[in-house]
């Protein structure tokens, strides 16, 4: 009962997550550095996703406001903001994709600072989920399986993105909680 209450929580809280048409964003070139992974690790679930070559995610601390932090991600890129269209103001969290003329893509996501550090983390585990829908594709099943193995039967390919990210984040909250971090 409480894994339904948490999924309710985050549902209405989820709505607005906002993310970026990842086909149109240019940089010219992505400077890697110790911020920069190629691995989306999925920690309250246990698992981790290797990416390809030049595939990169990037998990920015939290931030007061997404859509200001948004805008010197996209400054320190050096990429025209006019290229990238966020649909809709980010209520907990934010992903943006970028293609980098030097062949480098990156997820670069963050969540919103909350008074609950649980929230925040589960947030994460959102944003980590979109991440992998454009960095790993293929990996969705080897996230559904571990789900599944952790007690929550399901299959993420059955649902639309936003939902499945939203799953992903209820449960990540149950297994938070429920391991008292």
């Amino acid at each position: 009962m409480k894994a339904l209450a948490v999924l309710m929580v985050l549902l209405a809280a989820t709505a607005g997550c906002a993310r970026s048409n990842e086909a149109n964003f240019i940089g010219d070139a992505l400077a890697i550095d110790d911020r920069y992974a190629q691995v989306i690790e999925f920690k309250a679930l246990d698992i981790r996703v290797p990416l390809k070559r030049n595939a990169y995610v990037r998990e920015d601390a939290p931030v007061a406001d997404t859509q200001e932090h948004l805008q010197a991600v996209l400054r320190e890129l050096r990429v025209d903001p006019k290229k990238v269209d966020s649909s809709n103001p980010a209520t907990n969290g934010m992903l943006v994709h970028l293609r980098f003329r030097d062949g480098k893509q990156c997820c670069f996501f963050w969540p919103k600072q909350q008074a609950y550090p649980k929230l925040v983390r589960a947030t994460i585990e959102h944003e980590k989920y979109h991440a992998l829908r454009r960095m790993a594709p293929d990996a969705t099943s080897a996230l559904s399986a571990q789900v599944s193995r952790l007690g929550f039967r399901l299959n993420l390919a059955d649902y639309g993105e936003e939902f499945a990210a939203t799953l992903i984040e209820a449960t990540a909250a149950t297994f938070s909680m429920s391991a008292g971090s």
